[in-house]
């Protein structure tokens, strides 16, 4: 025992969402039914080349649709970095303010992919 009340499998790093959001089986399950996101195997998940920010900030697919769009962290840090999401139809949007606010969007209004072209408010 390691004294954390993290799953078997998840790294014990207080407040982290990530290790849980792709190990943990209920929560992948829930996440990747309900918003469609897929966050196992992070490593496996690479842009296409080619795929670049027009600021130039680093971007660092952490999970993705079923489709094959992307989620992605922007910038150098850890879940507090924006999020975009990415689609094959290379179209891309600002997302979330950190993974925190990611796994709120999904919990909240798990249909957003469904809005496009709608404003925060009309949301």
């Amino acid at each position: 025992m390691n004294g954390s009340n993290a799953p078997a499998g998840v790294p014990a790093h207080p407040g982290a969402l990530l290790p849980l959001l792709g190990t943990d089986e209920e929560v992948f399950a829930f996440f990747a039914g309900v918003a469609d996101l897929d966050a196992t195997d992070p490593a496996d998940h690479l842009l296409e080349d080619g795929v670049r920010l027009a600021s130039g900030a680093r971007l660092e697919q952490f999970a993705r649709a079923g489709s094959g769009d992307a989620f992605c962290f922007v910038g150098e840090g850890g879940e507090e970095r924006p999020v975009v999401y990415i689609s094959l139809d290379d179209e891309a949007g600002p997302l979330a303010l950190g993974l925190p606010e990611l796994v709120r969007l999904c919990l909240v209004a798990p249909w957003w992919r469904d809005a496009p072209g709608r404003t925060a408010g009309e949301l």
